[in-house]
């Protein structure tokens, strides 16, 4: 089933300072379910919605399943907050793995994008179509960015942000983290979104779609959203015996 109108809660703040995004950071802790990405200054909060955190899970579970089938060492550290503060970037994926660098972070429980390498793998499930909250800080004054929906404005109700206004643009696409994730460094992103895998490798600083994975150069992973809907109704069990399977075959 593919969704055409999706849903999520989000905040888009403007001139942020690096400092304020680690308050913010400190502020908000590590049990949450919202997301937050930097980019020089502008900041998103994003809630996901059930079917983002449906696919997450599952192409998470599938990476595992295909590394695991292959016989490849991995880590999974999730949501992990990156961070470079030279390169005035975050980035909060929906999921990341190591695979060719996983020998240089085994073990490891605290990480330094200025002393470890990135993540090989990010993960990103790209559910585009929802509001966003525009929040402009300047002066004394809130200014909204972008065309708003008409409506009535709401105060800005996050702490340490009290001079704003928040409004709805249901036709604005959430913040690019392309350019952020190639500040940091990641080598490979793989983008579901609309029941499709699209790969995406650093080349030059850009990111260039491609057929095949650096981390699974064999397999043709396009497959994979095809192979999970197969199964979907079927329950967890059944895609990820399949996708094991799959695995091995190829």
């Amino acid at each position: 089933m593919l969704l055409t109108q999706r849903r999520a809660d989000r905040v888009v703040l403007h001139n942020v300072s690096w400092q304020q995004f680690e308050n913010l950071l400190a502020d908000l802790g590590e049990s949450r379910a919202a997301r937050v990405t930097y980019d020089d200054g502008t900041l998103e909060i994003i809630t996901p919605l059930p079917e983002h955190e449906y696919y997450k899970e599952t192409l998470s579970i599938a990476i595992k399943d295909i590394a695991e089938t292959l016989e490849q060492d991995y880590e999974s550290l999730g949501s992990t907050t990156w961070k470079r503060e030279l390169k005035r970037a975050g980035v909060e994926p929906d999921n990341c793995f190591y695979f060719q660098n996983e020998p240089k972070i085994r073990g490891k429980l605290e990480f330094d994008l200025n002393q470890d390498p990135p993540p090989d793998l990010a993960l990103e499930i790209d559910f585009i179509s929802c509001p966003v909250k525009y929040l402009h800080f300047g002066g004394n004054k809130a200014e909204g960015r972008g065309q708003r929906a008409e409506g009535k404005e709401e105060a800005c109700k996050v702490e340490g942000y009290d001079n704003c206004l928040s409004g709805n643009d249901v036709t604005s696409k959430s913040l690019s983290r392309f350019p952020i994730y190639a500040r940091l460094g990641v080598p490979e992103i793989w983008c579901y979104d609309s029941g499709e895998v699209t790969i995406y490798q650093l080349q030059n600083e850009e990111y260039i779609e491609v057929e095949t994975s650096l981390v699974f150069p064999t397999l043709p992973v396009k497959e994979l959203p095809a192979l999970i809907e197969q199964y979907r109704l079927q329950g967890k069990l059944a895609i990820r015996k399949a996708v094991r399977e799959w695995a091995k075959s190829r």
